[in-house]
């Protein structure tokens, strides 16, 4: 027999099998949630500092060199940077209650 012979025969007698809720010990859900919106302010800010910071070698560069690649990368790598943490942040904040 298969694993999935196994759990289709487990499952067939109308039993469904639980799935618990995550649920945080008491008294620790309001500052963990603190410490992650002050972690997600300052990976915010990270990425504005960085994205300004991009914008500013991509003038440089452009200006002086005439190449502008490190800066749009920069840039680039801030607002990924910026869309890992809010995806990261929204995952959190649904497995906490």
């Amino acid at each position: 027999m298969t694993v999935l012979t196994l759990l289709h025969a487990a499952t067939a007698g109308g039993t469904t099998l639980p799935v618990p809720k995550p649920v945080a010990p008491p008294g620790v859900g309001e500052p963990v949630g603190m410490i992650f919106n002050f972690a997600l302010w300052a990976v915010y800010a990270a990425a504005v500092i960085g994205f300004l910071v991009g914008a500013f070698r991509l003038a440089l560069n452009a200006r002086q060199h005439g190449d502008s690649s490190e800066g749009a990368r920069s840039i680039v790598m801030a607002l990924i940077g910026a869309g890992l943490a809010a995806g990261g942040y929204a995952l959190i904040s649904a497995l906490m209650p």
